[in-house]
C-alpha cells in the first residue's frame, strides 16, 4: 500500500485507542473495516488491525521484536527512527502539534498521530475507539501490557486534552471536509460528536 497515495479515500477508517473501555469490545466487529490501531492494538493481527501506528520510542524497544512478526503495516513518527529503522517501517516527520497532509502531529499522544494518518490516507469519517481521556474502572489501558507504571498518569490525560485543541483548530481549518466521531460512553474527548456504543453498533 502506499500510504502517501490517499488509498482510502472517502472512505470510513476506525482508529484503535488504548483506553481501557474496550476491554471486552469484540473486536470481530472490525474485521470488514479500514483500521489503525494504536500501539498493543497489532496483537489483534492485520485482519482487525490494518495498520499499527506508534510514537513513543520506549514502546519500540519493548515490542520491536514481536511487531516484526505482525504482517500489516506499521507507521511511526519516532524521530530515534527517522535515519535508522528498519525497512518494514514506515516513517513520517513529526510535528508537536496539529494536523499535517506530509507529517505526522504529536499532540502528546499516539491516538492523535493515528487520526493523522487516517486523515492522510483520505479517510473520510473517522471513527475513534478507546478514546477514554481518563481512568475506567481502575485501568488506563484495555491490555495489561504497559511499559512502565507510570506511563500514564490521572495528569496526563489533562495533557491528552490541552493539545487536542490543536486537531480541533485543524480539523477546522485545514480539513473541514472530515468528519470524526467518537464512539464511547464515557470519554472526555471534547469537540466532536460522541454516540454511545450500544447505539453505535446496533447501527
Amino acid at each position: 500500500m502506499n500510504l502517501r497515495s490517499k488509498p482510502w479515500n472517502g472512505e470510513d477508517a476506525y482508529i484503535i485507542g488504548g483506553g481501557s473501555s474496550l476491554h471486552n469490545f469484540n473486536w470481530e466487529l472490525l474485521k470488514s473495516y479500514n483500521t489503525i490501531g494504536c500501539n498493543d492494538a497489532y496483537k489483534h493481527g492485520s485482519e482487525i488491525c490494518k495498520i499499527c501506528v506508534f510514537g513513543d520510542f520506549s514502546w519500540w524497544g519493548k515490542h520491536k521484536e514481536r511487531l516484526e512478526k505482525y504482517n500489516g503495516i506499521v507507521v511511526t513518527n519516532t524521530e530515534a527512527l527517522a535515519i535508522d529503522k528498519p525497512a518494514w517501517v514506515n516513517f513520517f516527520p513529526r510535528e508537536p502539534k496539529g494536523l499535517f497532509r506530509n507529517a505526522l502531529g504529536w499532540n502528546g499522544n499516539t491516538g492523535a498521530v493515528a487520526l493523522n494518518l487516517a486523515i492522510i490516507l483520505g479517510a473520510k469519517r473517522i471513527y475513534l475507539l478507546g478514546f477514554d481521556m481518563g481512568i475506567v474502572r481502575g485501568k488506563t489501558n484495555w491490555h495489561n501490557e504497559v511499559i512502565h507504571p507510570d506511563a500514564v498518569l490521572p495528569s496526563s490525560y489533562q495533557m491528552f486534552l490541552d493539545k487536542w485543541k490543536y486537531v480541533l483548530e485543524d480539523l477546522k481549518n485545514k480539513f473541514p471536509n472530515r468528519e470524526v466521531v467518537n464512539v464511547n460512553d464515557n470519554s472526555k474527548l471534547f469537540g466532536v460528536p460522541t454516540i454511545g456504543t450500544k447505539t453505535f453498533w446496533k447501527t
